[in-house]
């Protein structure tokens, strides 16, 4: 294996050789915990199939998934360098309408390729939302995704997951930013119909898509900006099976970016794991790690569910530190039906993850 290149969707990920082909390809690393869980790996088997045969130009294609024995290893997928929409923070203030329809228009045309083929992504986030300097737009994260999704067979969520990726895109700026952008009423009423469920909301993915390209900005309106675009997904490696299955509550990670260039402290990537401690306990070990540029106060905090707080925490990264990793044991509420914890990066940009967590024992 090759350099380390960031955090996937369980595990880290690092460059690699895929001999079938010569082809240079990322290696996310399944953790031993997950291996070792009959689930997960009979999960990861079903869906990493269907993931292996997706094909489409906004999908970061998934090649296979590499065992020893009856584990799971390794997750074989296309290589990329594109950002990830969720640790981009663009000069100027929020997106305009034409930007954030840009980027809808990538998200939603993978869904319905992923939909096609069986599939929910189950991960649709700015987490896993790249946008390359070209504006190229796609979807990472499969077969991971669809594994550990909250609601596994749910194709109405991923619709719902971009309606709200849009609301935000036009409503709420980019981290870096400060100021709200609100959106055309025309535009206003299709991101309230993507964040409802039928029969209320979009029906397919096919659409969802067709309605946001008839509401789109047209040329006038788009005043010079790019409208979107079809890329071809680079060179193929023919599909391969996969082997894998799901473990409670996993996270949905960034990307490590490049090096910021200057000094001031920025947080470049988030992730968040919550596991179980012991056989139906009712603790929870969570662990939210990260990548980093520069240097400064880490300012954060846990939030959960019921109105508990840990309040704003400091941790110092000092010149050379380019990751930290931080861990908090909870007990959720017996009275509470699906609790949720939260990471909060507070300083020196805004930056949250969500889990919820299944406390019904088998």
């Amino acid at each position: 294996m090759g350099e380390l290149v960031g955090f996937g969707v369980v595990g880290l990920v690092r460059m690699a050789r895929y001999l079938p082909t010569g082809l240079e390809v990322h290696l996310e690393t399944i953790p031993d915990h997950l291996a070792s869980d009959p689930g997960f790996a009979a999960r990861l088997g079903e869906l990493g199939a269907k993931a292996a045969a997706v094909r489409d130009a906004h999908v970061v294609a998934a090649y296979e998934v590499l065992s020893t024995g009856s584990k799971p290893r390794y997750v074989v997928t296309e290589p990329f360098e594109e950002e990830s929409l969720s640790s981009q923070a663009p000069d100027g203030r929020g997106l305009p309408e034409s930007e954030a329809c840009e980027i809808a228009d990538g998200v939603l045309a993978a869904v319905e390729a992923i939909h096609a083929a069986g599939l929910v992504h189950g991960g649709v986030s700015r987490a896993t939302i790249l946008r390359g300097s070209d504006r190229r737009v796609r979807l990472c994260g499969l077969p991971l995704t669809a594994v550990v999704a909250t609601h596994p067979d749910d194709r109405h969520a991923d619709l719902v997951a971009a309606g709200g990726v849009l609301a935000r895109l036009l409503q709420e700026p980019l981290p870096g930013s400060t100021k709200r952008r609100h959106p055309s009423r025309r535009l206003a009423r299709l991101v309230r119909q993507g964040q409802r469920r039928p029969p209320a909301g979009f029906a397919t993915a096919a659409q969802m898509l067709a309605a946001l390209r008839r509401t789109a900005p047209g040329p006038a309106e788009r005043a010079g900006s790019r409208g979107p675009r079809r890329w071809l997904v680079r060179g193929g490696v023919a599909a391969a099976t996969v082997a894998a299955g799901i473990a409670v509550g996993l996270a949905l990670n960034t990307w490590v970016l490049p090096e910021a260039s200057a000094s001031a402290l920025q947080v470049r990537s988030v992730s968040l794991d919550v596991s179980a401690v012991g056989s139906c306990s009712g603790t929870y070990r969570l662990v939210a790690t990260g990548s980093l540029a520069g240097t400064g106060p880490l300012v954060y905090r846990w939030d959960a569910s019921g109105d508990r707080s840990t309040g704003d925490r400091s941790l110092q990264i000092a010149s050379g530190v380019r990751s930290f990793s931080v861990t908090q044991l909870w007990q959720p509420s017996a009275s509470q039906d699906q609790p949720s914890i939260s990471f909060q990066v507070v300083r020196p940009a805004p930056m949250t993850i969500t889990r919820s967590v299944d406390t019904r024992c088998p």
